[in-house]
């Protein structure tokens, strides 16, 4: 039988799906050898180290994360359907979520710049006209819930609490929020 030819998307795939089921802190070489068959020396050929690999695999959930948030998202109800996309990631990805939220971000310096991590602001601009917001309602709306949605989201991911629950707070709190940003008109 023919040698199976490694690349370095077969490593970093690999090392994804272990992510996924088992934790990134599980993650070892010999685990995506044996995930993908092979030795360990192909693993190594892509990846010079660990940190290597551990900074591949992050960007690979960030993008991950970036696509299904963009997929679930309902252009005409931009606000709301971001923050419930966030909070099923959180809760279906539990390990990914870790992964995604605890990951150091150097180059983030303000709250805006951690919401296009996940998110098109072409959309939120979309949602702004909807509603006829200006600048200063919208950034009031988009930030306040995107500030709520991840402590919410690692209330979800880290803890017992339902989803129907975290759902009911989402509502409440974004229901407020929009009344808020409506009288910012």
């Amino acid at each position: 039988m023919p040698k199976q030819k490694i690349n370095k998307k077969m490593v970093i795939d690999a090392a994804f799906e272990i992510a996924r089921n088992n934790g990134f802190e599980t993650i070892t070489v010999n685990q995506i050898a044996d995930r993908l068959g092979c030795s360990v020396q192909p693993v190594y050929s892509y990846c010079n180290s660990m940190d290597e690999l551990r900074g591949e695999l992050k960007h690979k959930v960030h993008e991950y994360f970036r696509h299904e948030m963009t997929a679930r998202i309902d252009v005409n109800d931009f606000y709301y359907t971001t923050a419930i996309a966030l909070l099923t990631l959180a809760s279906t990805e539990q390990n990914l979520f870790r992964l995604f939220i605890h990951s150091q971000r150097d180059q983030i310096k303000t709250v805006p710049d951690f919401i296009l991590l996940l998110t098109d602001p072409s959309f939120a601009r979309i949602a702004a006209a909807k509603f006829g917001f200006n600048p200063d309602a919208e950034h009031m709306l988009h930030y306040s819930l995107a500030v709520f949605t991840y402590g919410m989201a690692l209330m979800l991911n880290t803890t017992q609490i339902s989803m129907d629950e975290a759902k009911a707070l989402l509502k409440n709190t974004y229901n407020a929020l929009l009344q808020s940003a409506k009288r910012m008109v």
